[in-house]
């Protein structure tokens, strides 16, 4: 199985606020870090943050996604259990690019 390529280690979200001068906030969102605090992605949230606070969560956590998902597909060949289903190989598929 083709492995992941990107950032090693654990990600996690982090807030991030622009200020004016006056210290009123202009605008903000979440970056996603690696373990060592370097950044991965940043998304600013304007307009519904909900949502984009979702949106980044999703992100933030496809890395352990994608490493729960291969687990299952590991453990489905060491067993000889073929459940594992085409949605998961197609999902991991499509983060790995292949």
């Amino acid at each position: 199985m083709k492995e992941f390529r990107g950032t090693p280690g654990e990600w996690r979200l982090s807030e991030w606020t622009v200020r004016d001068h006056d210290g009123s906030e202009l605008n903000g969102g979440l970056h996603i870090l690696d373990a060592e605090g370097h950044l991965i992605a940043a998304c600013t949230t304007e307009g519904d943050s909900e949502v984009e606070e979702a949106n980044v969560r999703l992100m933030a956590a496809s890395k352990d996604l994608l490493e729960a998902l291969q687990a299952c597909i590991d453990y489905g060949s060491m067993t000889g259990a073929e459940w594992v289903p085409e949605k998961a190989r197609a999902a991991i598929a499509k983060a790995l690019g292949s």
